[in-house]
């Protein structure tokens, strides 16, 4: 599944991975749809296919004002019924997905993803790391050519909280 091979979301995958957030409990996303969503979850919250689950969801029905789609564009005012949905997922090891996703939306559209362990948090816009350090909350950017090599700011993450 491509979503976690986009350079931004490999970096995501690669500080999950490396034990910076501790162990991922908690992921929202509403930034992919459908089937991209499921590898997103297996990927960032380390779940196999095969884990029991729980989901309850819920689908919105709303009129929305077409515009450009994969086949073509719209720029005469009609509208189409759209949907939306929203959806908590529970697995058997405690850890959670919120999800949301959306074709359209007359609206700025939420393309977030947020993930989330013990130690330390991950957020993709902005692309950030929250950790605690005692009282308070540090945040660090998490910077980097993600055209290119995109786990400079891995490793230079990594190697500023090593020291």
């Amino acid at each position: 599944e491509q979503y976690l091979r986009y350079p931004q979301m490999a970096a995501v995958s690669s500080l999950v991975r490396s034990g910076i957030i501790g162990e991922p409990s908690y992921l929202y996303l509403s930034s992919a749809h459908e089937y991209h969503a499921f590898s997103l979850m297996r990927g960032l919250l380390g779940i196999p296919c095969s884990m029991p689950f729980s989901v309850k969801a819920q689908t919105f029905e709303y009129p929305s004002v077409l515009t450009n789609s994969r086949y073509e564009e719209f720029r005469d005012g009609r509208t189409a019924v759209m949907s939306r949905t929203a959806a908590v997922f529970r697995f058997e090891n405690g850890a959670q997905l919120i999800f949301e996703t959306s074709w359209s939306f007359n609206g700025p559209i939420n393309n977030s993803t947020q993930v989330a362990g013990e130690k330390a948090g991950i957020t993709l816009e902005p692309f950030k790391l929250y950790r605690a350090d005692g009282e308070k909350l540090i945040t660090e950017d998490i910077e980097g050519d993600f055209k290119g090599d995109i786990f400079a700011s891995f490793l230079a993450i990594l190697v500023r909280n090593s020291l």
